[in-house]
This record gives C-alpha cells, structure tokens and sequence, in this order.
C-alpha cells in the first residue's frame, strides 16, 4: 500500500502512518511495484523505515517475446528508467515478475484480449527475497 499523492506531502505521512508504529517500522521489507517515483519525501522515509524496498518489474510487451529476445533493451520491453529511477529512489533489486500476455480475440470485433502473464521463476525469487 502506496498512498495516492494529490502534491501536499500527504502520500508520505499516510504511508508512514500505515507502516509505523512508535516511530518503527511495522514491516521487515516492502514490495513497491510503481516504475517511477514515489515523488519527494520517500527516500527519507524509506530511510527512517530501515527496511529493503523490494522494486519488481515487468515487461511493457509480450513476456514471450521478452524471455525469447537476446537484445530485450534496444527493442523497447524494459525501459532504462525502470530500473534506474527507482534505484536512485532508495528501491533494490529489479526483479522481472511478469509481462503481457494474450488470451485470445474478441469473436466479433477481433481486438486482442491482452493479459498480465507472471513469469514464475521471477516471482518465486521476489517471495525467496521478500522471506529472505
């Protein structure tokens, strides 16, 4: 849970609010799966918190093409910025969790029924990581 930021510094203070207590942090690690950034405020608090902020990625198109891609940077599937800008916000470890997938066709118009499609070796190191 990533409180919504309407620019007033609120994001922050509810965040700190639902995962500390006493001034601890109420967890042993956060899974933030945002691509950008919290906006100001949150590399402090994840300093204040003392705990990893775990930063799962997934792929922009097709997870198929992804895994089976030697040159999956220069045909756009991950975006330098994912993996740069949460790093620089205080987030580890990039983990590739998943991409798009699709389930089929509409019948009567033909559009492509897009999917999320998790990538499993992926996801067990982000749990492996999280319990860790």
């Amino acid at each position: 849970m990533i409180c919504v930021s309407d620019g007033s510094g609120v994001r922050v203070n509810k965040t700190r609010e639902f995962f500390m207590v006493d001034g601890k942090s109420a967890i042993d690690v956060m899974i933030a799966h945002l691509h950008g950034s919290y906006g100001t405020g949150f590399e402090s608090l994840f300093k204040e918190m003392n705990i990893p902020v775990i930063n799962p990625i997934h792929v922009r198109g097709l997870l198929e093409d992804y895994l089976n891609d030697s040159n999956v940077y220069n045909n756009g599937q991950v975006s330098a910025a994912w993996l740069i800008t949460p790093e620089l916000h205080g987030r580890i470890e990039p983990i590739l969790i998943g991409g798009t997938g699709i389930a089929g066709t509409y019948e009567t118009t033909g559009a492509i029924i897009k999917i999320f499609a998790p990538y499993e070796p992926g996801i067990k190191q982000l749990v492996g990581r999280a319990l860790a």
